[in-house]
C-alpha cells in the first residue's frame, strides 16, 4: 500500500499514485495510468465504460488523459477489488466512501493479514511495552536486508501502517514518538554505511518556517544518499529567505520542501504561496520539488520547475530517473 508522501498525524488515503512522467504534469496518458496503478490497460478501458469509474479527458483526436484524482480513486478501487469487493458495487463511489470502505473493521483485518509479520510483531509487542523484543524484531529485519531494500520494504511499510492506526487513534502519543525515534535511528544508521554521494545533482533538504514535522524528510534524504545523490539536509522550519541564500552558495540543482502543515496548523505561511516567491527567487537552475500535505491542494497548472511529489514510490521513481 503506497501512501501520501512525508509523514503527518492526519488520516492518510490507501495507495496513491507513483508518477512515471518526466515532465511537470497533472494529466497521465493511459499508458502513464496503467503503470502507476498497476491495472491494465483493458481493465482501464473496461472500469471507464461499463462501470464509469472515472471520467479522463478527451483531446481532440481522442486521447485519453488522467487527472491525479483519476488515478488516486483508480488505486482506492484496486485496493477494495484485492480486498474482495466487485467492481460493480463500488466504481461510482465518491473518494470518502471508498476510504470509509477501506477503514471499516472487516477492510482493516484484511489489510493486517497481509502485512509483514515483523511489522505486526512490532505493533503488538507496542502494545504490551516490550522494548526488548521490539528492538531484537527491528535487528532481524535489518539483518535480513540491506540498504534501499531495509528502507523499501520495512522502514517505509512501517511507517505507512504507524500513520494508518494513528489517523484512527489506535497508537498513543507516546508510542507514536517512541516509533518514530525508532525509524530515525534506523534512517541514520543506513546513511553510516553509504560513501559520500558524489553527483551532478545536488539537493536541499527542509520544511518549511513553523513546519517541525522531519521524519518524511529524513526518509528522502536517506534514499537520496542511496542513489548516490548530493544532497545537503536543512532540516525543519527554514525561512524562506535562508533557503533561497543556502542554494544559491551550494549550487543547488533540486530543493525538496516538504510541507506536513497548513497555515491554520502553525505553518508560518500558506505553502502553496510559497512556490511563486521561489520560483522567483531561487537560482534559474534549480528545479522545486514539493511534497507533503500542504501542497494537496496544488492546482494543476504546469511549471516547468516545479514538480509535484505524491508519494514515496514517485519520488524513489523520480529519484532513479535522476541516478
Amino acid at each position: 500500500m503506497l501512501y501520501r508522501i512525508f509523514y503527518t498525524t492526519k488520516p492518510f488515503p490507501a495507495k496513491l499514485l507513483n508518477s512515471m512522467s518526466t515532465q511537470v504534469t497533472n494529466r497521465f496518458s493511459l499508458r502513464e495510468v496503467a503503470e502507476l496503478t498497476g491495472l491494465s490497460e483493458f481493465t482501464l478501458r473496461g472500469w471507464e465504460g461499463r462501470y464509469s469509474a472515472v471520467s479522463p479527458i478527451r483531446t481532440p483526436t481522442g486521447r485519453r488523459l488522467y487527472r491525479t484524482e483519476d488515478v488516486v480513486k483508480l488505486n482506492l478501487l484496486k485496493d477494495l477489488v484485492e480486498l474482495g469487493h466487485r467492481i460493480g458495487d463500488i466504481a461510482t463511489l465518491s473518494d470518502p466512501k471508498l476510504r470509509k470502505l477501506l477503514s471499516s473493521p472487516r477492510m482493516v483485518e484484511n489489510q493486517s493479514s497481509r502485512m509483514d509479520p515483523q511489522i505486526q510483531k512490532i505493533f503488538d509487542n507496542g502494545e504490551r511495552f516490550a522494548w526488548d523484543e521490539i528492538r531484537l524484531t527491528v535487528e532481524q529485519a535489518r539483518k535480513s536486508r540491506k540498504g534501499e531494500k531495509y528502507l523499501e520494504e520495512f522502514l517505509l511499510p512501517f511507517l505507512q501502517e504507524m500513520t494508518r492506526r494513528i489517523g484512527l487513534g489506535q497508537i498513543s502519543i507516546s508510542l507514536e514518538h517512541i516509533f518514530s525515534s525508532m525509524i530515525k535511528e534506523e534512517l541514520a544508521r543506513i546513511r553510516t554505511n553509504i560513501r559520500v554521494p558524489k553527483s551532478s545533482h545536488r539537493f536541499i533538504l527542509c520544511t518549511p518556517e513553523g513546519d517541525h514535522h522531519e521524519l518524511g524528510l529524513l526518509i528522502a534524504y536517506t534514499l537520496l544518499n542511496l542513489k548516490g545523490i548530493s544532497s545537503l539536509y536543512l532540516g525543519p522550519h527554514v525561512p524562506k529567505q535562508e533557503l533561497c541564500e543556502t542554494a544559491l552558495r551550494y549550487g543547488a540543482t533540486h530543493i525538496l520542501l516538504s510541507s506536513t502543515l497548513l497555515q491554520t496548523e502553525g505553518a508560518a505561511e500558506d505553502p502553496l504561496k510559497l512556490i511563486p516567491f521561489f520560483c522567483r527567487h531561487l537560482p534559474k537552475f534549480s528545479s522545486l520539488w514539493v511534497a507533503g500535505r500542504g501542497f494537496q491542494s496544488l492546482p494543476h497548472s504546469r511549471q516547468d520547475r516545479v514538480c509535484h511529489i505524491i508519494s514515496f514510490d514517485d519520488l524513489i521513481t523520480r529519484l532513479k530517473q535522476l541516478a
